[in-house]
């Protein structure tokens, strides 16, 4: 089935992606009830910022009324869910999700893409008005949004129509354009129902990853995550011919939630990493530029700093690697009971990770003191900026000796089949901490003295060490 073209409303602007919502917006009775009712006064309501939301219709909805939590809580019990899956979204570490009690359900039984869309987008004239969903949670922090829905646009001879993946596609659009870059959707796949045949499930779960696919493509980067039903939930699992029973729901969740977590830790991790990177890159541009422009020779500090910053990418690789690819952000009994296949691989890539960052901050410390040794030809200035600079040679050199061989054999460090002893990593981590620490701060107050003394105002001298600090924290 053609899904369309997955760029067709990027370019769009909001009021006009608005207009198409509407123009796709089906109103229905308890769709409108449920959003003016319940949903808007709640969100309206409650001071917390949800962090995901979950859209859909009464398979994300009985999620919360199965399990009989509060509306703003919609997560079910433990006597519905196993404990793991709900330690799944704990392990994230973000505190609101830590409580469960920033988790927005926004599902209603029997809606269809149209129905979700006219929640989305409200509605406003003499018969009805709602304020859409949109409206409110645009101005709040959503990482994730979860969408679970299509098993009322399927025909019964048909299938998932044209129309209606049209509709999806216009809804995914306004999810992403109405977000922060940084948010991701799940997708989630289609459960076989007893009065539709398997071919046409199938079919229609096809389509919705073709159009995630698609859409990502587009976009140039991974924005919506598609999910396929998992094949562990059977027709013996549902209470009728689409309901998924309490066992269903266990089931469902046990790769429901570990997605969920996956993706909101590499937001956690990835994110923050890639957009130091980038201010990194800028600041870097920005100091060769201003070289050319001013006719300067490139000094030894500047090719420490683009040695540094290309060491920085390896760590980026190397980070979205282990997120990506080996559990970094879980809890290490949780990777080592569910990924214990790549437990050596994550431990490998670690090994790299700790090489390199001794790489890393020792070239950027050098970088800092090279720069004072041009910048204040004083022999007290040049005398603390050796005494450091020799400090950081060995502490760089002890570091990275210790990390290489911090087991004996060296293989242990990453494959626990192997005999042998390692040191106590933590303590290390620890101790290695304190000499960087105090490097750190010397390299920070290093030039303040040397600014006191500058017959200036003392305000311009203010300004001056402000920016010695904050540069060199």
């Amino acid at each position: 089935m053609d899904t369309g073209p997955a760029d067709e409303n990027q370019s769009l602007p909001v009021d006009d992606l608005r207009q198409l919502l509407k123009s796709r917006a089906l109103f229905k009775e308890r769709s409108h009830q449920t959003s003016n009712d319940v949903h808007v006064p709640t969100l309206q309501s409650h001071p917390a910022e949800p962090a995901v939301v979950l859209l859909g219709d009464s398979l994300i909805e009985q999620m919360k009324v199965t399990g009989n939590s509060p509306d703003f809580q919609p997560w079910p019990s433990k006597t519905m869910l196993s404990e793991s899956a709900l330690d799944h979204l704990k392990q994230t570490k973000l505190p609101e999700l830590s409580r469960l009690d920033s988790v927005f359900n926004a599902g209603v039984g029997g809606d269809r893409y149209q129905n979700m869309l006219y929640r989305l987008v409200g509605e406003s004239n003499e018969q009805r008005k709602v304020t859409g969903l949109l409206d409110i949670l645009v101005h709040r922090n959503i990482k994730l949004w979860v969408v679970h829905g299509g098993t009322n646009n399927l025909h019964r001879k048909r299938g998932l129509r044209a129309a209606d993946v049209d509709c999806l596609h216009v809804l995914l659009q306004a999810l992403l354009r109405t977000s922060d870059q940084s948010t991701r959707v799940i997708l989630t796949g289609l459960f076989f129902r007893k009065d539709i045949s398997d071919h046409l499930i199938n079919e229609a779960n096809a389509t919705l990853e073709s159009l995630s696919i698609a859409i990502n493509n587009n976009l140039g980067i991974q924005r919506v995550i598609f999910l396929p039903a998992t094949t562990a939930v059977q027709k013996g699992h549902l209470v009728d011919h689409v309901h998924l029973s309490e066992e269903g729901y266990r089931l469902w969740a046990e790769t429901l939630f570990p997605t969920m977590a996956e993706v909101l830790i590499g937001l956690d991790i990835i994110v923050p990493t890639v957009t130091l990177g980038v201010i990194a890159t800028i600041a870097v541009v920005l100091l060769f530029c201003s070289r050319k422009l001013k006719g300067a020779h490139w000094g030894a500090d500047d090719y420490l700093a683009a040695i540094t910053l290309i060491v920085y990418y390896g760590l980026i690789i190397i980070t979205i690697m282990a997120v990506r690819y080996s559990g970094l952000g879980k809890d290490i009994s949780i990777v080592k009971t569910e990924h214990n296949d790549k437990l050596g691989h994550l431990m490998k890539i670690l090994f790299a990770f700790c090489i390199s960052y001794g790489f890393a901050s020792a070239l950027i410390k050098l970088a800092v003191l090279v720069f004072y040794w041009r910048l204040f030809p004083t022999w007290m200035v040049r005398t603390e900026t050796y005494v450091l600079g020799s400090m950081c040679v060995g502490w760089f050199i002890a570091f990275e000796t210790v990390s290489v061989f911090q087991c004996k054999p060296v293989a242990l460090a990453w494959d626990f089949t192997l005999e042998g002893t390692c040191i106590n990593k933590a303590l290390f981590f620890l101790r290695n901490s304190i000499p960087n620490f105090v490097m750190d701060l010397a390299i920070v107050i290093l030039p303040i003295r040397e600014l006191l003394l500058l017959r200036i105002l003392r305000w311009k001298k203010a300004g001056f060490a402000g920016l010695f600090l904050l540069g060199g924290s």
